[in-house]
């Protein structure tokens, strides 16, 4: 594990009982405890690319608090009146939970979600009946104005699935207990063309702190972790993350060529 040339990181840990992420969870198995997981893979480019396990579109995140709708992506009169349940958080922080039924003879009509006007980041959706495998007729949390299968999407259950967890992590508020970077595991397959050289992988960890207002010059800034590694990593930093921070997961190839399906899981853990 290193950092690109001239960028790296510290860490100063303080009463810290624990080594790894085994033990953080037994030190803390006297408390309510939730892992919340984002598992999937992406191909690997020379440039840095966000972490994206959706097929088919890709997410907006909204800049500031709004009303979420359900819709599908085409018509799926297997989805009419069908219920979707989701948990999102506001900008503080605070996760809520909502849940609607697509509309009974259209769903491609978009259905507002009652009580959900302060919507800013997906936690997870699911749906009580799965999307229709191959037929273009994904599940979609959106807002009103979302023409066809445009812009404006916040959620998305691909076809064939009944459920749906974005691959970026959005740190909950205090009030709902505290979060961890738990570990990360990074596994890219063996290459069978014989290649000499098949080359690293960059990973590019952003932690965007909710911005602050205390007084003090300017807002929170980012902060960027890099790590490299060849066919696999494993990684249990166990860094507690601010409220309301988001974490983004991107990575890159170091040769431009071979490039490959890197297969990513990041555990968070929550303890309230």
């Amino acid at each position: 594990m290193v950092g690109e040339p001239t960028t790296g990181f510290s860490r100063i840990l303080r009463d810290r009982y624990y080594h790894d992420y085994a033990s953080m969870k037994q030190y803390f198995n006297q408390d309510s405890i939730r892992e919340y997981i984002i598992s999937g893979y992406q191909i690997t480019t020379a440039a840095y690319a966000e972490l994206d396990f959706l097929t088919g579109g890709a997410l907006d995140y909204i800049g500031a608090e709004g009303q979420i709708y359900i819709r599908c992506e085409l018509d799926d009169a297997n989805q009419h009146s069908k219920y979707v349940y989701v948990e999102y958080y506001d900008d503080a922080g605070i996760i809520h939970s909502v849940h609607g039924d697509l509309n009974a003879t259209d769903s491609t009509t978009e259905v507002i979600l009652t009580g959900a006007d302060d919507f800013f980041r997906l936690r997870q959706m699911s749906s009580e009946v799965e999307s229709a495998s191959g037929g273009g007729k994904a599940i979609c949390l959106t807002d009103a104005a979302m023409a066809g299968f445009g812009t404006d999407m916040y959620g998305f259950i691909d076809d064939g699935l009944s459920s749906f967890i974005p691959s970026r992590y959005f740190v909950p508020a205090a009030s709902e207990g505290r979060s961890f970077l738990g570990k990360l595991h990074f596994k890219q397959p063996y290459l069978l063309e014989g290649d000499a050289t098949p080359g690293g992988i960059y990973v590019k960890i952003i932690l965007t702190p909710k911005a602050i207002n205390l007084g003090e010059a300017g807002a929170a800034s980012d902060i960027t972790l890099y790590l490299s590694f060849s066919e696999a990593l494993n990684w249990e930093p166990c860094i507690e993350l601010e409220p309301a921070t988001e974490v983004t997961i991107s990575i890159k190839k170091l040769v431009d060529a071979d490039h490959v399906a890197l297969y990513c899981e990041a555990t968070f853990l929550e303890v309230a």
